[in-house]
């Protein structure tokens, strides 16, 4: 029980002074001219795709695997930085850059950016997953590594599509398909 106890408070002290020397953002009170805020913050996926729809005024959710329910969706909120919408940016040979987080099992409401932006709040599930228009919308989906490894993204990206994607994973999108047993 001794042995428990002081390993316990060993984890804790440990995680407590590595915790507390990871402060790398300071107020603007505590910064002086001159100084640069840095914070560590991790880099999100580039992920392009291609639907069998124009959906790229649409908001995606996403589902479960099994896609029977919706298992993440937007504050209408997130759908803006500053006062740009976070809609998906155009690419060459019809791919999309994604602005949102999707993933494979991405359905798409039936409705805009624009006006899911304005409301106060989320629908409810029950009411969004009557919103749904397209459960299975994609047709391809590549994740070509992190955002931050590109100094200039849309341009890189456009060149990796000109170049058949060889760099990028393609993910598997094949639909899920169920055996029956006689």
């Amino acid at each position: 029980m001794l042995m428990k106890t002081s390993n316990l408070l060993l984890m804790t002290i440990s995680l407590m002074v590595a915790l507390s020397s990871c402060k790398a953002i300071k107020t603007p009170a505590d910064s002086t001219a001159g100084e640069f805020l840095t914070a560590w913050i991790p880099s999100a996926p580039a992920v392009i795709y291609k639907t069998r729809g124009d959906y790229q005024n649409l908001v995606p959710v996403i589902m479960n695997e099994t896609r029977t329910r919706i298992v993440s969706y937007p504050d209408p909120s997130d759908l803006l930085q500053g006062d740009q919408l976070m809609k998906p940016h155009k690419l060459r040979k019809g791919f999309l850059l994604d602005n949102r987080g999707i993933n494979e099992q991405v359905a798409f409401l039936n409705i805009s950016y624009e006006d899911y932006s304005k409301l106060a709040t989320p629908p409810n599930i029950y009411e969004m997953s009557l919103m749904i228009l397209d459960k299975e919308p994609l047709t391809e989906l590549y994740y070509c590594g992190k955002r931050s490894d590109y100094k200039d993204l849309i341009y890189e990206l456009n060149v990796l599509i000109d170049r058949g994607l060889t760099n990028c994973r393609k993910a598997n999108l094949t639909p899920m398909s169920v055996e029956l047993q006689e």
